[in-house]
């Protein structure tokens, strides 16, 4: 294994690697080693170790939309280092087919360093099961250079429809009394547009998919699966197929992005799979 760090490259022999990168990272790491498929890592100069078509592919995030609100003086968040969510809400919407607590709704502070950023505020909806996939790929060999991420938000009918009913929530949440009393205005978006400018379906809809976002809970990219699934990276140990002595242990591996925050999931799946590990050496 060859590492750079500050600019100097250096080799690591050992009997086991274990990769843990990320879901965006991990799969650009192996295809740059040669590992994913194998028409793509040849157009990038790269030769194939072996072929890996599902390297990069099936990329689940929970698609997202906020709702803006300017907070009256009385209401700013006493930093700027509050955390950015406090709580929220999940609940089941019933639609699309979806299963059990499909949806989040919550409140978003500010994050900015800027100290005016204390009186914005946000409140938020997002698709916890999600159907829509996206992709990344490689677009150099060069490890400096970030993948290119497709993430396909909403570009399944079932997310859309669900995110949909999320917006009419947050814009009756918006519209509460309690929410009314501490805030100044509320817009759909940064350019000051108001929540009466987005009132039926096609109106909605156009809103979700110019301003959705990813929830950072990317994963998917090297997923776990059985022995022939060409879909599949990992085998359920997060050893990679075709390649001996490597392990994916991240987010990746994941077949489907968890219906909730993806951190303790991924922390879960790091712990889980140590454990065997440590098992088999001992």
């Amino acid at each position: 294994m060859r590492v750079r760090t500050a600019g100097v490259w250096t080799e690591i022999h050992g009997g086991t690697v274990v990769l843990c990168a990320g879901a965006i990272h991990s799969p650009a790491i192996l295809m740059r080693s040669g590992i994913g498929p194998a028409h793509a890592l040849r157009a990038m100069g790269i030769t194939p170790l072996f072929d890996a078509p599902g390297v990069g592919q099936n990329l689940g995030e929970h698609a997202s939309v906020t709702l803006h609100v300017q907070l009256r003086p009385g209401a700013w968040a006493s930093s700027v280092d509050v955390r950015p969510i406090m709580c929220l809400v999940r609940y089941s919407s019933r639609l699309a087919g979806a299963g059990r607590n499909d949806m989040q709704l919550y409140p978003i502070n500010p994050v900015d360093v800027d100290d005016t950023a204390r009186g914005r505020g946000g409140l938020r909806a997002s698709v916890m099961q999600t159907f829509s996939k996206g992709k990344l790929r490689i677009t150099t060999p060069d490890p400096t250079i970030d993948p290119e991420v497709e993430f396909g938000l909403l570009s399944d009918e079932r997310d859309l429809v669900r995110l949909r009913d999320g917006a009419r929530r947050l814009f009756a949440l918006a519209q509460h009394p309690a929410i009314a009393a501490i805030s100044e205005h509320v817009w759909v978006d940064k350019s000051g547009r108001r929540i009466e400018s987005v009132r039926d379906d096609a109106q909605i809809d156009a809103w979700l998919l110019a301003e959705c976002l990813d929830y950072v809970h990317a994963g998917g990219t090297c997923r776990m699966g059985p022995p022939g699934d060409p879909r599949a990276v990992v085998d359920p140990e997060g050893r990679v197929y075709g390649a001996e002595g490597l392990r994916v242990v991240d987010a990746s591996i994941m077949p489907e992005v968890p219906r909730a925050n993806t951190h303790l999931t991924a922390v879960m799946l790091a712990e889980h799979l140590a454990e065997r590990m440590r098992r088999r050496t001992s």
